[in-house]
């Protein structure tokens, strides 16, 4: 099986955070609802080995649902290890499991999983991710990410700078889509680059859609702005959280080049 790993740092004590995830994971419908939908229990006892749920859960903008079963329980460890036994991921996996560990200051998350054909990606959009960086090394995300960002090309105008539009192809809940994105403010000063949709499938749920990256010392800052295109359309949560990620990563690449 292939391995998967993330972590985040926590402020709550490392007890109260393991016996959340042990005995009150269900109020993350009510802390995340427009990520978690509903949980039911469907056998056993909640917060014991055997227990059985069903999650309804949005990502990448797409309605989804896992039966997960407690398969281990270690309270010495602080850990946790879940296993999905049905619903929508094992069409892309034999196997789906995830184990939670958690210490003093940080939980770690690990995904192992057997694909279910040879092209099938690597689950990265169920691990815990964060955001992207500067104007002129965009492009790189294609070799930091493959599996997320499968192409880039200059439509018009010159690379980094105002008027720019690129055509990037990505993958955002294991669905292939496509957006231009056009340079449409650059202040140096700032260390601020603003993007706009002018063309993709991100105009189909958005009349508008763009995004401003500010990066200060230690800390990148996401702000998307977006107008509905019509009254149900979701608040564009996967794409924030699909920025949090390439800047993880791409933090991490520019660190050990």
């Amino acid at each position: 099986m292939d391995e998967l790993e993330g972590s985040t740092p926590i402020s709550s004590s490392a007890d109260k955070f393991y016996s959340f995830f042990k005995n009150d994971m269900n109020e993350l419908v009510n802390i995340a609802p427009a990520t978690f939908q509903s949980v039911d229990l469907i056998s056993g006892e909640d917060g014991s080995v055997g227990a059985v749920k069903r999650w309804k859960y949005v990502l990448g903008g797409i309605s989804l649902s896992v039966d997960l079963e407690t398969l281990a329980i270690d309270d010495g460890a602080r850990s946790i290890t879940f296993r999905a036994v049905e619903g929508d991921v094992l069409q892309l996996y034999k196997t789906f499991q995830f184990t939670l560990a958690v210490s003093d200051g940080l939980a770690q998350w690990t995904i192992l999983y057997e694909r279910a054909l040879p092209t099938a990606p690597a689950p990265d959009a169920y691990i815990t991710f964060a955001i992207v960086n500067s104007k002129n090394d965009m492009n790189e995300l294609v070799n930091v990410v493959p599996a997320n960002f499968q192409s880039v090309e200059l439509i018009s105008g010159e690379d980094g700078s105002v008027g720019a539009v690129k055509r990037w192809k990505y993958v955002l809940g294991e669905i292939s889509l496509s957006v231009d994105l056009e340079t449409v403010a650059i202040d140096d000063g700032a260390r601020s680059i603003t993007f706009k949709a002018v063309d993709g499938d991100v105009l189909v749920l958005y009349k508008t859609y763009g995004f401003t990256i500010a990066v200060s010392d230690g800390l990148v800052v996401w702000t998307i702005f977006y107008q509905k295109a019509f009254i149900t359309a979701p608040p564009p949560d996967a794409y924030a959280a699909f920025a949090t990620m390439a800047s993880k990563l791409v933090d991490i690449y520019l660190l050990n080049h």
